[in-house]
């Protein structure tokens, strides 16, 4: 697939792609649910060039470290998921969730 008929299928033009942000939808309503930054060409290539040059140094480290590595990230996302999620409620219920 080249990179026009990306464009025409998500509806946009070239122009549509230099900086700025674009807004993201629900397909229940079609109301905006949050905007991400755009980004030109040369962006995108030099994110792929570093995303090259990480995998090359990623796939060094022994598989049982990667593991390792891959569930302590794991654990550290649910920890911020989870005490965001624990702010949330607090807000919309007024209380006080303590852990034990």
């Amino acid at each position: 697939m080249k990179y026009q008929d990306i464009l025409d299928a998500c509806g946009l033009t070239a122009a549509d792609t230099t900086g700025g942000t674009l807004a993201v939808t629900t397909p229940v309503d079609g109301s905006e649910i949050g905007q991400v930054p755009m980004h030109t060409v040369a962006d995108a290539k030099a994110a792929i060039a570093r995303g090259v040059d990480a995998f090359a140094a990623w796939r060094k480290v022994p598989a049982p470290r990667r593991g390792e590595l891959v569930r302590l990230l794991g654990e550290g996302l649910c920890q911020v998921v989870s005490q965001r999620l624990d702010h949330k409620l607090m807000r919309q219920h007024q209380a006080t969730i303590s852990r034990t």
